[in-house]
């Protein structure tokens, strides 16, 4: 009998050990296959991690896609390849993405899933923008645009509008670029999509930036900035603080644009962004170049250059290339500053960004009046009023003037509706305090009833039970009085037979016979 027990003992030891390994062995077997769930989280947290930390966005995409590469889950492969793809081309790996992209956007199209075509057409329309590769960029957002038109998918519409307009931006195409900013943020305005909202504020302050509108450029970036920072989106955050410090390098302010711009820097660093850095750098080297500090500012510009040539970032290098040109400017170093002007014009019109173009051309003007070339210093100091005069046609003007107008409106509106709606709120919240103290009332005073019933029928039943005792007392104690009296009657009597049989009991004879007889008796 002990033996049985001792193997059932040892049997349910093998069992406990066998439960608790399972989840290990499964993973370490080859049959091992997760829930999709759990691919889908990786997925969520892939692009959740983005606008944190791309490296963390790649860590978890790599998990995912070997889940999914393991059981054949093609849902979530695409969706790790698009979240891998944003990773890879944020960190300047542009090969890599356009890969992950190319077939991300074949299994979205066998599995018919139209979000997911459009979210992948969206990053990589943003990569080619990076790449100054437009028409291709142009290509993919305009696909982006017409799956969210047709599915009413109004933030992926939102979304796309805002990066066409970047695109019409970086080729100098100001009006257009607009256009497709306000649309962009009637709807986000419409809907409360505040993100992408403070993204549009800040697409919109880079306009009034380049058009030299620096108070309206400030309004747009704070108004931005203080969206985000309650967000962890540090990519905007950086981004922003790179805008103001390039408006107070515009008006001068050099000490607070490195402060701003260090901001920058520190979260380009956080996040490896390539671009972020690439431009941050050139726009501190400027700033020491202002102060004089020619040495230190060669290092940041020297840094920039080398970071956008590596990962072809086009858009950095003709403004690296322009800085460079400044500084030596600054110094009277023609010769030196005349090759990089030249280059930095050259990329410009590359890139058909009318910015960095008239930054180029003035330092081509400074550059050959230096060198004694007054005719080709006049023809480009000509090119750059130009060019300035573009950046600031009133057709721009005319259209911020309309869209804020209408802008003013739109926000107006929303903040009645939320308004209204923050009065129906309360209204209903008022309403269910008032059932609520209602039902409360109701509550206590059946309480209250309970509670009184509960005492005068316990009172009642006290006063019953007192009265009965009292009975009782009484019936005890009369009974208690009959006996005294009894007892008191009997003490009497034993008294007066004591003293008859005392004096009947002095002679033999009545001892004899008469007190015989009455003990008889």
């Amino acid at each position: 009998m002990q033996k049985r027990i001792h193997l059932n003992y040892k049997t349910t030891i093998c069992l406990i050990c066998l439960i608790l390994l399972t989840p290990f062995m499964g993973i370490c077997s080859p049959d091992f296959s997760p829930d999709t769930s759990q691919i889908n989280k990786l997925n969520r947290l892939a692009d959740a991690k983005f606008a944190l930390n791309p490296d963390t966005t790649l860590f978890y995409a790599k998990q995912s896609l070997a889940l999914s590469k393991k059981t054949n889950y093609p849902s979530g492969l695409a969706n790790g390849l698009l979240q891998s793809g944003k990773a890879y081309y944020f960190k300047g790996k542009s090969d890599e993405a356009t890969a992950a992209f190319d077939e991300a956007i074949a299994l979205f199209k066998k599995l018919n899933d139209k979000k997911g075509l459009a979210e992948c057409y969206i990053h990589y329309g943003r990569m080619y923008t990076l790449l100054a590769q437009y028409d291709k960029s142009l290509s993919c957002l305009n696909m982006a645009l017409a799956i969210s038109k047709s599915s009413g998918d109004e933030k992926e519409l939102t979304d796309s509008y805002k990066n066409i307009g970047i695109v019409y931006f970086s080729q100098g195409q100001l009006s257009k670029a607009l256009d497709y900013y306000y649309n962009a943020l009637f709807i986000a305005v419409k809907n409360n999509y505040t993100v992408l909202t403070a993204e549009l504020y800040n697409n919109i302050g880079v306009i009034l930036q380049t058009m030299e509108v620096y108070p309206n450029a400030l309004d747009y970036y704070k108004k931005a900035l203080k969206i985000f920072e309650g967000t962890n989106n540090l990519h905007a955050i950086g981004t922003l603080n790179e805008n103001i410090g390039e408006v107070m390098l515009a008006q001068s302010d050099y000490d607070h644009a490195i402060a701003y711009l260090n901001r920058a820097n520190s979260v380009a660093k956080k996040q490896h962004d390539k671009d972020g850095l690439s431009s941050v750098y050139t726009d501190l080297g400027l700033c020491y170049a202002y102060k004089k500090q020619y040495e230190k500012a060669v290092r940041y510009i020297d840094t920039s250059l080398r970071i956008a040539v590596k990962y072809k970032i086009v858009y950095n290098q003709g403004y690296a290339m322009s800085a460079y040109a400044t500084v030596y400017n600054m110094q009277k170093k023609y010769a030196e500053a005349y090759p990089y002007a030249l280059k930095a014009e050259s990329l410009a019109v590359k890139l058909g960004n009318l910015s960095v173009r008239a930054d180029a051309a003035l330092e081509l003007n400074k550059t050959l009046a230096g060198l004694g070339k007054i005719d080709e210093a006049y023809r480009y100091l000509n090119q750059y009023i130009d060019l300035k005069n573009s950046l600031k046609n009133n057709e721009s003007i005319q259209k911020l003037t309309s869209y804020n107008y209408e802008l003013s409106f739109s926000v107006k509106q929303r903040l009645a509706q939320q308004q209204q709606q923050e009065k129906d709120l309360l209204y209903q919240q008022n309403i269910r305090m008032s059932r609520m103290t209602d039902l409360i009332f109701v509550i206590l005073f059946i309480a209250m009833i309970v509670i009184a019933s509960t005492y005068y029928l316990q009172k009642r039943k006290q006063l019953r039970i007192n009265k009965l005792l009292k009975i009782k007392n009484t019936v005890v104690y009369e009974q208690k009085t009959d006996l005294d009296e009894q007892a008191h009657k009997l003490n009497e009597l034993n008294t007066l037979k004591d003293r008859d049989c005392s004096t009947c009991c002095r002679t033999k004879a009545f001892r004899t016979n008469k007190c015989w007889k009455w003990f008889q008796q």
